[in-house]
């Protein structure tokens, strides 16, 4: 019986975001924001969560006690609307999840801030409003306080690992780190590989795609579970990096960038700014919903021709692409090796 039910609920996440990837169903309906809800909701208290790249939680946010209460008694999990909509209990350890329909991210991080919020998980909007000028400023206002963990579901994420989060969630489908209708996914090991190399000391907490949806009860849930399976850092963490341009930021000698225009403008603004900020290896995702194949080769021989070392990180794939077999060609992967860098 639980078989069939497990499969049935499958068959009908799987049809619900063909339908959004197609834009024929959208989560701003509130029958579909109700179904997510409940769905999030049941799924990600029975979802295994494992920790695929250890760590551990930067000191001076949860004390021990607070980190490991199983049964979440002395959390409070909201939604970042529900900052605005009810009073905080003062007593409680407050999570928020800040969903794909935020807005107003400056009132939003200092709400968050106003509450004492412990725990901010973020898709991808704030994620990447953080890489911006006044966005990187919300983000160092927020971490005096909080933790944020990053829902990392494809390659526009990729400029978050330049700013270190605490946490990085990846829902996992066939290997891929893959967004229901972005054609950017990254495969795990990439991606795994990639904070290796350039000693990116965040934790990394793997989940099946079915068992996380972007609803405040589903983030939050999965993020405190993580959590709770990893120790208290004894020492400080380096969370160094810095801003270079929106969707590109840089961290030591590497930077990491998401592109979506690939033109001969954007090359030379690429250039100039890791250039002048001494970097010695891009890692870049391309948008490929705007980017053809051929353009982002080109920027990538352009960047390559002023001798940066430049890694390819994405596949044109999104969820169902990485479900069924995307387009991507692999003669044409320019491979990732830690040996070549």
């Amino acid at each position: 019986m639980m078989n069939r039910i497990a499969a049935l609920l499958l068959i009908i996440a799987f049809v619900a975001i063909k339908l959004i990837s197609q834009g024929i169903i959208s989560y701003e309906q509130p029958l579909i924001s109700k179904a997510a809800d409940w769905y999030g909701a049941y799924v990600s208290k029975r979802v295994a969560v494992e920790i695929i790249r250890p760590g551990a939680i930067r000191p001076g946010i949860f004390s021990p006690d607070d980190q490991y209460l199983p049964d979440g008694s002395k959390w409070q999990s909201i939604g970042w609307a529900t900052l605005y909509q009810q009073e905080i209990d003062a007593d409680k350890l407050l999570v928020v999840a800040v969903t794909p329909d935020a807005e107003n991210y400056d009132q939003l991080i200092n709400k968050c801030v106003e509450q004492r919020a412990r725990l901010v998980v973020e898709s991808s909007g704030i994620d990447a409003w953080h890489t911006t000028s006044a966005g990187y400023k919300g983000l160092k206002q927020l971490t005096e306080q909080a933790l944020r963990a990053v829902v990392f579901d494809g390659g526009h994420h990729l400029p978050t690992l330049g700013l270190t989060p605490d946490l990085i969630i990846v829902p996992v489908t066939q290997g891929y780190a893959a967004h229901a209708y972005m054609r950017d996914a990254v495969k795990v090991e990439k991606l795994l590989a990639l904070m290796e190399q350039e000693h990116i000391d965040c934790p990394v907490a793997a989940v099946s795609r079915w068992g996380l949806v972007k609803t405040p009860s589903s983030m939050n849930q999965i993020a405190m579970e993580a959590l709770r399976q990893l120790p208290p850092a004894s020492i400080a963490i380096d969370q160094k990096g810095a801003v270079l341009a929106p969707r590109l930021t840089m961290r030591g000698k590497a930077a990491f960038m998401y592109e979506s225009v690939a033109d001969e403008k954007s090359l030379q603004m690429v250039r100039k700014k890791l250039v002048e900020h001494g970097a010695e290896r891009l890692y870049i995702a391309f948008n490929y919903s705007l980017v053809t194949d051929e353009d982002a080769d080109g920027f990538i021989k352009g960047l390559e021709h002023y001798g940066l070392q430049v890694m390819l990180m994405n596949e044109p794939r999104n969820l169902v692409g990485a479900i069924v077999g995307g387009t991507f060609d692999v003669q044409r992967d320019r491979g990732f090796s830690i040996k070549s860098i």
